[in-house]
Order: structure tokens, then sequence, then C-alpha cells
């Protein structure tokens, strides 16, 4: 018989006890979404066409919520397609407003 972790063996006449959660708060999704939110500016920095443009993102459960303007719609669905090749982001919500150069 292979033994596997470090507890002695629980007899059946013990009670059970309640397990707690190793996060007893939403901190891991909370920095998990923190990381993203990093992964997704440091990915508008890198792209010539968007990083001079007033993008705000926000972050929840994976989930990114675009806001600010753009130039052109082209500008627009360019945000939407870079978000969503990331590792990570679940669905992108583009709320971004086209404000073309006057």
């Amino acid at each position: 018989m292979t033994t596997v972790g470090c507890g002695r063996p629980i007899t059946p006449d013990e009670p059970r006890r309640a397990r707690s959660p190793i996060v007893a708060d939403d901190s891991l999704t909370h920095a998990f979404d923190t990381q993203l939110e990093v992964r997704l500016i440091d990915r508008l920095e890198l792209d010539n066409f968007l990083r001079d443009r007033e993008i705000h993102i926000d972050v929840a459960d994976g989930v990114v919520h675009v806001t600010g303007e753009v130039w052109t719609a082209l500008e627009k669905r360019r945000v939407s397609d870079v978000f969503r090749n990331i590792p990570g982001v679940l669905h992108v919500t583009n709320d971004l407003e086209v404000s073309p150069l006057e």
C-alpha cells in the first residue's frame, strides 16, 4: 500500500473536521486580475497604433472592460482582437468611442 501525505489517518470513530479554504477571501482572484491588467497595459504600450490612445482597462474575474477613445473603428476592433489573444482573458467588453482626429 502506498500512502501520500503527512497527516495521520482518520479512524472511522473520529468526527471529520470541516476544512477551511486555502484562501478565505477573493485575494487570489484579485491578484490574478491585477496581473492580467498589467499584461494588457504592457500589450497596449507595445502596439504602435494604440499606445498614444486614451484607453482605460478594468479587469474583473478575467472579463476585460475597455473604455476611452480611439480615432478609427479599425483601432477599436484591434483592441478587442489584441486582448482576446492574451491568456487569462475570458471576455472583452469594448465600450471605446470612435472620435476621428480633427
